[in-house]
């Protein structure tokens, strides 16, 4: 990626300073957890009006697509629940179907085996993707795991403006790493938030891995939630470079199940 401009580094400024001022002042309410609990979440598909932030908005639901069932064998060291191998990369992973059968897994006995129907769907076609796949966690009180936030799919822009929230009762963030160089992240503990800001000189047309979160488990308890995806703003430059356009966006994804 392209060496930042100074505007790269005025969005970042002005990420920082939106940040403090939500820790200081008024703030958006936490997430919440009974609304969040999900065992797939749906794509939305979302539209910018422009790069000032106003955004007039249509959503649709995007049907999920089952794969083949897979085998799942609890060991002494626990049963690992990820996205399939089988699944591509351009496949979200939106987790298993069988929501009982992976409540019992964490309770189950070594050798027992569980088949699962993982679900996913595909952002090949579609425009500006913000997507994380579902991630498994055991439910034990601190348990820590990560989880990469990605844009992808038909992709096309250079101006990015992004809110992920997340269930504070059942997760703490403890950090951010592996920010991509055009893009600023700023976690406020008290809004559940994690605000990132992605300004690059040049239109991008390819998958960015935006940054990856790190979570610790609050409770020993057997949940489902998500991350919430709120694009503030994207935008691409025009033909000429003089003024951004808007340009259309989707998000998918962000389950987190503890079993």
């Amino acid at each position: 990626m392209k060496k930042q401009t100074a505007l790269c580094l005025c969005c970042a400024a002005v990420l920082l300073f939106c940040g403090c001022r939500q820790n200081s002042g008024s703030s958006a309410p936490a997430p919440d957890s009974s609304a969040a609990e999900t065992t797939a979440v749906p794509a939305q598909t979302e539209t910018a009006a422009s790069s000032a932030g106003t955004a007039a908005r249509t959503t649709a639901t995007l049907p999920a697509q089952r794969s083949e069932p897979v085998k799942i064998r609890v060991s002494s060291g626990g049963a690992e629940l990820k996205k399939p191998a089988k699944l591509g990369e351009s496949d979200v992973f939106l987790g298993f179907s069988e929501a009982d059968k992976v409540a019992q897994i964490g309770d189950a006995a070594d050798g027992t085996e569980f088949t699962l129907t993982p679900e996913s769907v595909s952002v090949r076609s579609l425009p500006n993707t913000v997507y994380s796949n579902a991630v498994y966690v055991p439910h034990a009180k601190g348990t820590v795991f990560s989880v990469p936030v990605v844009i992808g799919g038909k992709a096309e822009f250079s101006l990015l403006e992004l809110e992920i929230s997340y269930d504070s009762t059942l997760f703490e963030c403890t950090g951010i790493t592996d920010a991509d160089g055009d893009a600023a992240c700023n976690h406020v503990a008290a809004n559940s938030t994690v605000y990132l800001s992605f300004t690059a000189t040049e239109n991008v047309q390819a998958d960015v891995g935006l940054c990856t979160l790190h979570f610790r488990t609050k409770t020993d308890e057997k949940r489902s939630s998500a991350l919430k995806f709120d694009v503030k703003d994207i935008a691409k430059w025009n033909a000429d470079r003089t003024v951004y356009e808007a340009v259309p966006y989707e998000t998918a994804g962000g389950g987190i199940v503890t079993y």
